[in-house]
């Protein structure tokens, strides 16, 4: 996509490629930016974010949108493994760079299609089986609200979701 700016000598026009000068930094934070004016909850948008710290971890904030390619896709899924990601928190980064892509192809026509970085890449595999475990202070906080008179009739439920490994909607569908 190109850009069409007017310069200082009257009607002489400059044109240039917009993508060149774009940086993954400004490219994730209009991204989420604009996700933030969506009608998202809370942990949505906290998600993005947390995806986009990833994403910068990886590879500077400076780093130009052109040089995040498919073979820099690739080393961002090896080296998120070596820093022992889970598979669909891994599954999860690639989604987002993907979407954050489209919208720049399609919506923003920042870039070209042909410089989509997953276009062409499966997603990651990731196994069915997924394990979510309460940290320390999760499960004391818990016991602290279920220790209260008022949620009595909870605690066995509880007690035995944690121990069968209930998942939140089981318990609301019950």
């Amino acid at each position: 996509a190109y850009e069409i700016m007017t310069s200082l000598v009257g009607s002489e026009m400059c044109i240039r490629d917009r993508s060149r000068f774009m940086t993954i930094g400004e490219l994730t934070k209009r991204y989420n930016d604009e996700r933030s004016n969506e009608k998202l909850s809370l942990s949505s948008r906290q998600s993005d974010q947390a995806r986009r710290n990833v994403l910068l971890r990886f590879m500077s904030a400076n780093t130009n949108i052109k040089d995040l390619t498919q073979d820099e896709m690739t080393k961002m899924v090896n080296w998120m493994r070596r820093q022992d990601y889970k598979e669909g928190v891994i599954n999860e980064q690639f989604g987002y760079v993907k979407r954050v892509f489209d919208r720049a192809i399609y919506a923003w026509k920042i870039v070209g299609e042909s410089k989509h970085p997953t276009k062409g890449l499966t997603p990651p595999p990731q196994s069915e089986h997924r394990f979510r475990y309460l940290s320390e202070d999760e499960t004391k906080r818990l016991w602290n609200v279920l220790d209260r008179p008022e949620w009595d009739w909870m605690r066995d439920i509880i007690t035995v979701g944690l121990q069968v490994g209930f998942r939140k909607s089981n318990l609301i569908s019950a």
